[in-house]
């Protein structure tokens, strides 16, 4: 019995991370489009509690920061905002699509192959945040080639940013790839 549920437990977990190392970089699959779509209008109502958390947050800040730093830090928000939304648009879709969820009601959280992507994705992400402004510093040349490797064009006009984000040049990208972009030594 032990044996079994190891084995299990190894198969989810081998599954999981294939659908992580998909979501990497997830070809366009115009099939999907409708799906992603839906995910996209339905996360909506809590990216905008989230972003507009940050922005309380920025907005308290104010009086302790130039006016430029809280416009540039709401341009990020934004920015991440988009993204985040995008990112679990095209998880919750490609998930649905190879890994079709027994009870439909159930709850995201529930579906291991959507939170690996999804936390995959987000982590990626994360990552880049941190990179982005060492490689800026001292390897500022590289940032616009590896803006247009990573760039997801067909995902930005499928999906344009939620009317509350309203960025001047909306942009979503594969993290992954524009982090190895960013770090590859030359």
């Amino acid at each position: 019995m032990r044996r079994s549920l190891n084995l299990v437990s190894v198969l989810v977990l081998l599954a999981a991370a294939a659908v992580a190392a998909r979501g990497q970089s997830l070809p366009e699959h115009p099939a999907l489009d409708d799906e992603v779509r839906k995910a996209y209008a339905s996360v909506e109502p809590s990216i905008r509690v989230e972003f507009h958390n940050a922005m309380a947050g920025l907005a308290r800040d104010a009086a302790v920061r130039p006016p430029a730093d809280i416009e540039s830090a709401t341009n990020i928000l934004k920015f991440i905002s988009y993204n985040k939304a995008a990112i679990f648009a095209y998880c919750f879709a490609e998930t649905r699509r190879d890994h079709p969820p027994k009870n439909p009601r159930g709850r995201s959280e529930a579906n291991i192959f959507l939170t690996t992507c999804v936390d995959g994705q987000f982590a990626e992400l994360r990552r880049y945040t941190g990179v982005r402004p060492y490689v800026m510093t001292f390897f500022p040349e590289r940032v616009m080639a590896c803006e247009q490797q990573a760039r997801l064009q067909s995902r930005e006009a499928l999906l344009r940013p939620y009317d509350f984000l309203a960025l001047d040049r909306p942009r979503l990208y594969d993290f992954a790839k524009f982090n190895r972009c960013l770090m590859a030594s030359e």
